[in-house]
């Protein structure tokens, strides 16, 4: 007769299995890690929709211009992305407009970047000055892709009464609205505010009446 032998499985230890399963989220979490961390500008996944988002847009022009105008890009991300070679898309009723950026465009996690029609007139600098650049002020659609025309950012906002513009001689941004996990859903009208500070950041010039905040997030805004 065989002698039985007996073996006690790990598996069955009281220890184990909390231990397994958090050594096992780690090391996912890890890979995870790692595997964003290395994206370039042409290899967005689902991951990275709405991490690189546009987060203002300013289509009302100042007191002595009406072309007047910017649109800012955020990184939500934890990580830099480089932008090189992305593309922004405006579009309306018979009217057309790409606007692409230069290549080796690192954008810093949490960074901003700008794009604006000049530096003569309300604001003081832009990350790329296009002197080419019209909103539309009766609504449009925007998007943001890289250079396989995967996207990151992309809403449709027309046929809407658009938050921001002029009223009382003063000349008003619009700003998405953030939460925790990053960009409310750009497509929804409720999701955009108007700017709602009494004074603009310190990139833009008083006497020009414009209150907006291009290359800053502003508390409160």
């Amino acid at each position: 007769m065989k002698k039985k032998t007996s073996t006690i499985s790990l598996w069955r230890l009281p220890f184990w299995k909390p231990l397994y399963i958090i050594n096992f989220i780690i090391l996912i979490a890890s890979i995870y890690n790692c595997e964003l961390k290395t994206k370039n500008f042409n290899s967005i996944d689902m991951d990275l929709r709405d991490i690189v988002y546009i987060n203002e847009i300013h289509y009302a022009g100042s007191l002595y211009n009406k072309y007047d105008n910017f649109i800012e890009i955020v990184n939500f991300a934890e990580f830099d992305i480089n932008i090189g070679k992305w593309s922004l898309e405006i579009r309306s009723e018979n009217f057309y407009q790409l606007i692409s950026i230069p290549e080796n465009i690192i954008l810093k996690s949490k960074g901003i970047y700008t794009i604006g029609k000049s530096t003569n007139g309300a604001f003081k600098n832009f990350d790329l000055i296009n002197e080419e650049l019209i909103i539309p002020d009766k609504g449009f659609i925007m998007e943001l892709s890289d250079g396989s025309g995967k996207y990151s950012d992309r809403f449709v906002l027309t046929n809407v009464s658009l938050p921001g513009g002029k009223s009382n001689n003063s000349f008003y941004s619009m700003i998405r609205k953030t939460g925790y996990f990053g960009p409310e859903d750009g497509d929804n009208i409720s999701n955009w505010h108007t700017f709602s500070l009494s004074t603009p950041s310190d990139t833009v010039r008083i006497e020009y009446k414009v209150l907006a905040s291009p290359g800053k997030i502003l508390s409160g805004e």
